[in-house]
């Protein structure tokens, strides 16, 4: 149970709270998915990757530029404010930043690999905060991220201590949520059905109990019957023998 009350949290918190949201379920043909629900990250670089999309991560996915045109064509004429639109089918972009390049770390379908060059562009990872500062020393057009979302730049430092969880780390708890309680379900399931088979030996194992308890009484019964038979022979023996003797006097 409360594995299961954990699953329904995360996914609770997955959903979106912005006019994004409308858009998403409004079952427009060029409306993909949200961004961040269609991304992959090595583990341990999800809030690393969240922090490199500055908020993308909860940006609607559209077909193309005709379909960002048209999706906010729609939001403006039903008043659903604004929200970022990420373009599939963007053209790709050749890798800048020297290092390890985050984007490196973020698998996705094709169509949005343009997309994820450009909005990840020049940005590198980093270990911790002072490899992050001797990186960005050693190259001022370096942009590097560590692993708990530090962003550090020659002209902006983002970083201290933990905020509310990405949409990324979200989905990798949930799905780690997710997997826990299928395991669990298939092991409670295991475990019924041998319940249900220990039940059916035990089952039979009482019937036999029976059976032979019943076999036990009869053969009582028989055995009862047999020594009341023979102390009636052993009675007629004895008279039989008395009156021998009388007569023999």
């Amino acid at each position: 149970a409360a594995l299961e009350a954990r699953v329904e949290a995360l996914r609770l918190l997955t959903q979106s709270k912005d006019g994004s949201a409308d858009l998403l379920g409004s079952g427009r043909d060029e409306v993909v998915g949200r961004l961040g629900e269609m991304l992959t990250v090595e583990p341990g670089w999800e809030a690393a990757v969240a922090a490199a999309l500055r908020g993308m991560t909860e940006a609607i996915v559209v077909q193309g530029l005709p379909g960002a045109l048209a999706a906010t064509g729609y939001m403006a004429d039903a008043d659903l404010g604004r929200a970022p639109l990420v373009v599939a089918q963007a053209p790709r972009r050749n890798p800048a930043g020297t290092g390890r390049r985050i984007r490196d770390l973020v698998s996705a379908p094709d169509d949005l690999a343009g997309a994820l060059d450009h909005l990840l562009a020049g940005v590198v990872v980093a270990d911790g905060a002072d490899h992050a500062a001797a990186l960005v020393d050693a190259d001022a057009t370096t942009v590097a991220v560590t692993p708990d979302g530090d962003i550090f730049s020659a002209w902006l430092v983002e970083g201290g201590s933990a905020a509310a969880p990405s949409l990324l780390e979200v989905h990798a708890e949930l799905a780690e949520a997710e997997r826990a309680l299928a395991v669990a379900g298939h092991d409670a399931d295991r475990l019924r059905f041998e319940a249900e088979q220990a039940a059916v030996v035990l089952a039979e194992a009482r019937a036999g109990e029976e059976a032979a308890l019943a076999a036990l009484h009869e053969s009582d019964a028989s055995l009862a019957a047999v020594a009341d038979k023979l102390g009636s022979f052993r009675q007629a023996q004895a008279a039989a023998t008395r009156e021998a003797e009388r007569l023999a006097e």
